[in-house]
């Protein structure tokens, strides 16, 4: 039985590349992770742009679709300055707290 995700378009993300507003790309999806009490996807996780693979959160309600794709209202230097995230790792709450402080949504 196929049964439909309401998540399924959130999904689709997966392996795009998410471009700044601005132009430049800012990096890669390459996971999504959930909010803990609600179980519906909350931040998008984007390889950035580099030899080195480093991680970030971006919270999902940024990713926009776009005619150019997906884009964010964010520059490099600011998805640079938030806290590392593991890939394939859930967040512990301690780093949950700090990614919604660090995009300025304290809960």
């Amino acid at each position: 039985m196929i049964v439909d995700s309401p998540y399924a378009e959130t999904c689709a993300y997966l392996g795009r590349t998410v471009s700044s507003t601005t132009g430049p790309p800012l990096g890669r999806i390459e996971d999504l992770l959930a909010d803990a009490h609600s179980h519906a996807p909350q931040w998008a996780v984007i390889r950035l742009v580099g030899i080195r693979a480093r991680y970030r959160a971006l919270p999902l309600l940024l990713v926009l679709e776009t005619e150019r794709g997906l884009v964010a209202p964010v520059t490099r230097a600011m998805l640079r300055t938030t806290p590392a995230v593991a890939l394939g790792v859930g967040l512990t709450a301690a780093q949950e707290l700090a990614l919604h402080g660090s995009w300025g949504n304290p809960l």
